[in-house]
């Protein structure tokens, strides 16, 4: 059986639970996206490095690249990362 290529509209390989930090990245690094439970906003840091505060996450399918959700002031719930 041969492996799926991997590329930006391919499906996710792998799906991580998120557990929230104000200091530490996401163990897997930089994920592809977040499926999210319920829909609130929060803190995270991007691609770039930069720190993005109140970011609205609609429940389901959010395309961002993340390193980091931060625990402070999450609204949303049931993070999963998708890498």
């Amino acid at each position: 059986m041969s492996k799926m290529q991997r590329g930006s509209t391919s499906p996710a390989m792998s799906v991580v639970p998120v557990v929230p930090s104000d200091t530490t990245n996401l163990p897997n690094g930089l994920c592809r996206a977040l499926l999210v439970g319920v829909a609130g906003l929060a803190t995270l840091i991007d691609d770039s490095g930069e720190t993005r505060v109140g970011v609205p996450l609609i429940a389901g399918y959010n395309p961002l690249a993340v390193k980091r959700v931060f625990s402070s002031n999450l609204g949303a719930q049931n993070l999963w990362a998708l890498y």
